[in-house]
């Protein structure tokens, strides 16, 4: 892309004493803002609740996606004095496409579908418990449907409400495979052919309890059981995992004496899995500590990873579901406890990473009681979940079959300008440590990109746009940081840099063609760089760091296209040979007329070692350090206690601090006599203490 330009030598003499600011904090948007993109990441939010069927309670138990790409949600309904099993499909929209509900037996009062799972050819199987209201009768029972609901079979799984079937699901081989609850004795995972002949049990060891909450088909074709265990008034997690044939490979329970810990469902990740579900005190008086608990088990179930959700964010709250977004990442819900009342009456919506790390959280709360059990993401990165909410009108309980949607989940930034131009992820794009919070990180040789849809807030008749980027020393190539696109291989403009031949440019199209400002400098010397561009329809001017260095006149008005504005770029786009590697952060597209514009001196990077612990007193201490640090910029932060061997022992503080001078207590009585480190870690800056703990 090489393009020479006359270098405006006179400029330069203009502008070569200008002092510039160093930046304390990211941009920030005005009236003139387009469109600014900080690279954080960005909370999922509730969008829209749809309540089903207002004339009769009803219920939902749980749900699932079907192979046309719409929902089946199971429970029941009150219909006069009988509450039938239902059976729901329900589309993306939540739109009703049909319903069915099921009488089981005249001897029983209650019918509740707890389950449901479909054939490759699109037939549907339930399990569910009949019973009368005496406890004179009771029955666990399966029952195959076709694809619009119509009954094919029932079986009888069981007559003893202690023994119930709780979930089903459809394996690879089309076969049924049940986790049964026993409550008397261990639990069971069997396997029934579609016809409903059994060909296999697995009983589990436990005393009370195990895989009965939700079981998977593992990637080796085994399975995979949660539940839980009672024992001596406690209850612990369990885990099981068999082969194929239903012999057990292992089993495990997890959680402390004095705790009751329950585990609901889980996925498989790469070398394990991860698990949700809750934990409390046995005592009843201390409900309001009820937290969602997160387990990360290897693929033998030894943990890696366990963390309780501070109730700071949810209050008393449990999790049911767990479910992998787009991103890898890891999004779960379930319920929300009345900080006044024993009543459920909020859902919670909490994504966590790999590290069980929160990312981000939300919550929806609606009439008295409200509960998740099924959370499904969706090709366009929102989250579609199904519950129970209920109503107490005059001592009545009303219950609703709930669907929840949310907004699109993006990895990273919205659009901070409020015009909503917000980024989506192409390609093998990521997030990284950036100048301030997080960066797009494009350093993945298979190439990555964010767009943001074409809109009018996009073509600008004046402009600046610009960015920070920190780019790879290692490769040599053009790579594109910033463009809009006009269609196929045309942009309206551009910024861009080339680390082989040592330059950086900007570039800009009119009725004349492109015109091209560039300037030689190394834009990769593992550092990160501003560059900018300016134009008012008249002249352009290219600015690097601190000073304006070239200009050129240019006439006409840009040239716009209907395409997407490009913030790096890869192969299948327009801009094949330019991706851009390495990383990007603090892009702003403002609409800001040529006269008077400064150059951006306030936005700047900070060196280095600017932002530090300056002191920790006393030391050495025998109980309590005061800390005392200086932030030179607004950013996220971390305050950590490691040991000699840098294993974190303590995390003082995490999250978002205004730049500015704090003082923190490490309370250390739990702590044994040594030598410590105490770590500030921050986007660029880095600074330790070395402390004495004496007892």
């Amino acid at each position: 892309m090489r393009r020479s330009t006359l270098f405006s030598i006179l400029l330069l003499l203009f502008i070569s004493n200008l002092s510039l600011s160093q930046p304390n904090e990211p941009f920030e948007p005005d009236e003139t803002t387009l469109g600014l993109w900080h690279m954080e990441n960005v909370n999922p939010q509730f969008e829209n609740a749809i309540l089903f069927d207002d004339e009769a309670s009803q219920w939902f138990r749980s749900a699932i996606r079907t192979r046309d790409g719409n929902f089946l949600a199971v429970g029941a309904v009150q219909i006069g004095n009988i509450t039938r099993s239902l059976l729901m499909k329900i589309n993306p929209e939540g739109e009703v496409i049909w319903t069915r509900n099921y009488f089981y037996s005249d001897r029983a009062d209650e019918h509740v579908c707890d389950d449901v799972a479909e054939f490759e050819n699109g037939n549907i199987v339930m399990v569910g418990l009949a019973y009368s209201n005496d406890f004179r009768f009771s029955a666990s029972w399966l029952i195959i449907v076709d694809s619009e609901g119509e009954e094919i079979s029932s079986t009888e799984l069981s007559n003893n409400i202690e023994n119930s079937c709780s979930t089903v699901m459809v394996d690879n081989e089309d076969s049924i495979v049940l986790g049964y609850s026993r409550i008397m004795n261990s639990s069971q995972i069997r396997k029934y052919t579609r016809d409903v002949e059994l060909v296999w049990t697995f009983n589990a060891s436990n005393a009370s309890g195990g895989p009965d909450r939700e079981i998977i088909q593992t990637s080796d074709g085994g399975y995979f059981g949660v539940g839980w265990e009672y024992v001596a008034r406690n209850s612990y997690g369990c885990m099981s995992k068999v082969n194929i044939n239903g012999e057990l490979e292992w089993e495990r329970r997890y959680g402390l004496a004095g705790t009751m810990s329950i585990l609901r469902s889980m996925v498989e990740v790469e070398n394990g899995y991860i698990c949700v579900g809750s934990n409390s005190p046995q005592n009843y008086e201390n409900r309001e500590d009820t937290d969602i608990w997160l387990l990360s088990v290897n693929e033998d179930g030894e943990v890696i990873n366990e963390v309780t959700i501070d109730r700071e964010i949810f209050g008393r709250c449990k999790g049911y579901d767990i479910a992998q977004c787009n991103d890898g990442n890891f999004i779960i819900s379930g319920l929300i406890y009345d900080e006044n009342s024993s009543r459920q009456n909020g859902v919670p919506l909490l994504k966590v990473n790999r590290n069980l790390e929160v990312i981000s959280s939300d919550s929806f709360s609606e009439a008295d009681y409200s509960a998740v059990i099924r959370i499904f993401c969706n090709p366009d990165s929102t989250y579609t979940l199904f519950g129970d909410l209920r109503h107490y009108e005059n001592d009545n309980n009303i219950r609703r079959g709930l669907m929840l949607t949310t907004t699109t989940d993006y990895p990273w930034s919205t659009d901070f300008s409020g015009n909503g131009n917000d980024l989506r992820p192409e390609g093998d794009a990521d997030l990284c440590e950036g100048i301030w919070g997080e960066a797009l990180d494009l350093s993945n040789r298979n190439g990555g990109m964010a767009l943001v849809s074409d809109n009018e807030t996009l073509k600008p008749e004046q402009f600046r746009i610009e960015a920070w980027f920190n780019m790879d020393e290692e490769i040599p190539h053009t790579g594109v940081i910033v463009s809009k696109l006009i269609q196929e291989e045309f942009t309206s403009f551009q910024l861009y840099a080339d680390n082989d031949e040592g330059y950086i440019g900007f570039a800009v199209r009119n009725e004349n063609g492109e015109e091209f400002l560039e300037y030689d400098v190394d834009p990769a010397d593992g550092r990160w760089h501003y560059i900018a561009g300016d134009y008012d329809g008249e002249q352009m001017r290219l600015v690097w760091e601190n000073s304006f260095v070239d200009s050129l006149s240019v006439a006409g008005p840009i040239i716009y296209g209907d395409g997407p504005l490009v913030i790096g770029s890869n192969s299948d786009l327009p801009l094949s040979d330019l991706q851009f590697y390495g990383q990007l952060d603090e892009v702003m597209l403002s609409n800001l007329p040529l006269e008077g514009v400064s150059v951006p001196g306030e936005r700047r990077i900070l060196s280095p070692g600017e932002s530090v612990i300056s002191g920790v007193y006393p030391n050495p201490f025998n109980s309590e350090a005061a800390i005392e640090y200086s932030l030179s910029y607004s950013g996220n932060y971390t305050l950590t206690v490691n040991d000699l061997t840098g294993r974190e022992v303590a995390r003082i503080f995490q999250g978002w601090k205004n730049s500015g001078e704090y003082k923190t207590v490490w309370d250390a009585k739990d702590f044994g006599s040594g030598t410590y480190l105490i770590r500030l870690g921050g986007v660029s800056d880095r600074s330790m203490k070395v402390v004495n703990l004496v007892k």
